[in-house]
């Protein structure tokens, strides 16, 4: 019984059937111009669970030059959680901006949307 308080989330991973190296998200949303919206993870039966970047959906955001500007994370009750961004770093948010040369920045912020860390990233979205 102790297993099931100090580590309810292997119960549940084990429930579903889920495996925890390969699980991807299994439902995906694409926007008008063909780009990911939104992901989220389900198990069987359609029940919603926390992949293992820390999250049940991303809602990705774009500026109006089509380049991914947020990404935000959710748990299973629609509230902002903090999860593995892309980059690394446990964030509920992230950021992007572009100077004029299309080189990429990133802002990284917490459930508080208290600014966590910055990045600049050689990347050229132009």
């Amino acid at each position: 019984m102790k297993l099931l308080v100090k580590f309810p989330f292997i119960v549940l991973f084990a429930t579903l059937g889920i495996g925890l190296c390969d699980a991807k998200p299994t439902k995906e949303e694409y926007n008008n111009q063909g780009k990911i919206a939104r992901q989220y993870y389900f198990g069987q039966d359609n029940i919603p669970y926390m992949g293992p970047e820390g999250f049940f959906m991303a809602k990705y955001l774009y500026d109006n030059q089509g380049r991914l500007h947020k990404i935000l994370y959710f748990n299973t009750e629609g509230k902002a959680c903090e999860a593995g961004s892309p980059e690394g770093i446990k964030c509920a948010s992230i950021e992007y901006t572009y100077d004029a040369n299309g080189k990429q920045s990133a802002k990284y912020f917490n459930k508080k949307g208290e600014e966590i860390t910055k990045t600049s990233s050689p990347k050229s979205e132009k």
